[in-house]
């Protein structure tokens, strides 16, 4: 059985991990139940659920309007209402969105490990609380149970850990030491995560894996590549989510931006805001810089398709941190550049030819060059790199070694 708190058709950060993971774990002949958030409207079949043995729903009870930034007065009511609400009633993370829903959780899947004869339960989080409710189900019952940990825990900056007083961080850090100590496997996507994790995580070194985001072939087979044409203007483009901390590389651009409207280059982003400029800023830079809604993967892979270069921005704390968006840029053969200090990320880049660093200082500079001359061809990029092993069939299969190892009693913990 498979727990996430989101899963595709929803967009919601963090459920397509593993609905990739699903696909190949079905042609490997695993069964497998899918225990999932109830959406908030009725959904049509959806093509990940055809690899899935059953689908069931748990109760989403937290307050909706925290999953949102308040609109007007009213919105920030609700919200100081709800928060003192949730300090009232709960003793952890009150940010965390399973706080609320640790009996009805336990419950919806208790039965379905007694009907459908689970063995093996991996859990996604955050939210994390669903990584500790799973740890009684392993108690209730004969189950081998795998955490997987997408971002950091206590030990992290996000989902408001930074926010919450120290008690319940100390609550959290409970939660997260019973999670490491009664869990079969503890797996997480990227390098610096596991290294934090068996430095300070001794006891646990040898159930703690690295099971790294990756890219999906399959993605790609469905889309109608037509055979690119030259774009009349060099093409660079960005797209998803754009993260916070990001300031000054924003202002820099800005800058650049505009003291080279007059070269032959254009800008899209595809986003849902660019909180650091201002609506005449943009208006400003509008004729080569053009702000989009943002796409589905699918579409998007299309425009970057049709793009020369990809712009990627990253802050400190995400600059070690290599996305599934990221090998699906490097399988079109997309140079990138990559503006941001040095990390993990800008190492991947460089040392394997995918593309360029810029620091931030160094955006002006730097990037205007790139712009003035509208091209990257000085650039060699490395057609030869072998993206295969990043690909989900293949990190599956380690997965799959894991697991069978779990099941035969071989895995010492």
């Amino acid at each position: 059985m498979i727990v996430s708190y989101t899963f595709p058709p929803s967009t919601d950060v963090g459920g397509r991990r593993w609905s990739k993971f699903i696909h190949y774990l079905k042609d490997l002949d695993y069964n497998i139940t899918l225990l999932t958030k109830k959406p908030n409207e009725e959904i049509n079949f959806f093509e990940s659920y055809k690899h899935l043995n059953r689908v069931e729903f748990f109760k989403d009870k937290y307050p909706k309007v925290l999953g949102r930034d308040p609109k007007n007065i009213w919105d920030h009511f609700l919200y100081r209402f709800s928060i003192l609400f949730l300090k009232l009633i709960t003793r952890g993370n009150y940010y965390d969105k399973g706080i609320l829903i640790k009996k009805h959780f336990v419950k919806k899947a208790s039965n379905l490990i007694l009907e459908e004869k689970i063995n093996f339960i991996i859990v996604t989080g955050a939210p994390f609380s669903l990584l500790y409710y799973s740890t009684i189900l392993k108690k209730k019952f004969s189950i081998k149970l795998i955490c997987d940990l997408r971002d950091p825990w206590t030990w992290g900056s996000g989902y408001g850990m930074t926010l919450i007083n120290n008690p319940r961080l100390k609550n959290e850090e409970s939660f997260q030491n019973k999670v490491f100590e009664v869990s079969d496997l503890i797996t997480v996507p990227v390098k610096p995560m596991h290294d934090f994790l068996v430095s300070n995580y001794t006891d646990y070194k040898l159930k703690i894996k690295l099971l790294p985001h990756a890219y999906d072939i399959n993605d790609f087979k469905k889309i109608n590549f037509k055979k690119r044409k030259r774009n009349e203007k060099f093409k660079i483009i960005y797209g998803g989510t754009i993260y916070t901390n990001l300031d000054k590389p924003f202002r820099m651009l800005y800058q650049t931006v505009l003291d080279n409207i007059d070269n032959f280059f254009e800008i899209e982003f595809f986003t849902n805001d660019i909180k650091y400029l201002n609506k005449s800023e943009l208006e400003k830079i509008s004729s080569k810089l053009k702000v989009k809604k943002k796409l589905p993967t699918r579409d998007f892979m299309l425009k970057l398709y049709s793009a020369d270069v990809f712009l990627l921005l990253f802050p400190d704390d995400v600059k070690d941190f290599i996305s599934t968006k990221f090998y699906e840029i490097i399988y079109l053969r997309k140079p990138i550049i990559y503006i941001g200090n040095h990390g993990l990320v800008s190492e991947f880049i460089v040392s394997n030819n995918l593309g360029i660093h810029i620091l931030p200082e160094m955006v002006y500079e730097s990037f205007g060059e790139i712009l003035q001359k509208g091209s990257l061809d000085y650039f060699n990029y490395n057609h030869e790199f072998d993206i295969n092993e990043f690909s989900f069939k293949f990190i599956t299969r380690k997965l799959n070694m894991w697991l069978l190892e779990l099941y035969n009693n071989n895995y010492k913990t």
